[in-house]
């Protein structure tokens, strides 16, 4: 099955959703699914990026307010739904941090 994994996104959550969305991967990839890793902050996630993410694991700190701004003005939300990672897939599992408030 191909399956996009939503995840990251503009919060302070965000490396928690970064690190549980990499995890949810692993195992889709390891019962023989295609996925794509999709972060609605940054594009698509390449395997190098992902291996990157996963080694330095959660941080303790959330990302700055300075981050979450610089991330939050080229997020993809306004055309998510519109992207061939999403409209190709055969499921989208959504493990995306939101902005709380």
């Amino acid at each position: 099955m191909k399956i996009t994994v939503l995840l990251g996104g503009v919060s302070a959550e965000r490396d928690v959703s970064l690190s549980s969305g990499l995890r949810i991967a692993i195992g889709l990839r390891a019962n023989g699914h295609t996925v794509t890793c999709l972060d609605p902050a940054e594009g698509v996630l390449s395997r190098e990026t992902e291996a990157q993410l996963l080694a330095s694991g959660v941080g303790s700190n959330p990302p700055s307010l300075e981050q979450l701004a610089g991330l939050n003005a080229k997020s993809l939300s306004p055309v998510l739904g519109t992207l061939p990672e999403i409209t190709g897939a055969d499921c989208v599992f959504y493990r995306v941090a939101r902005r709380s408030g």
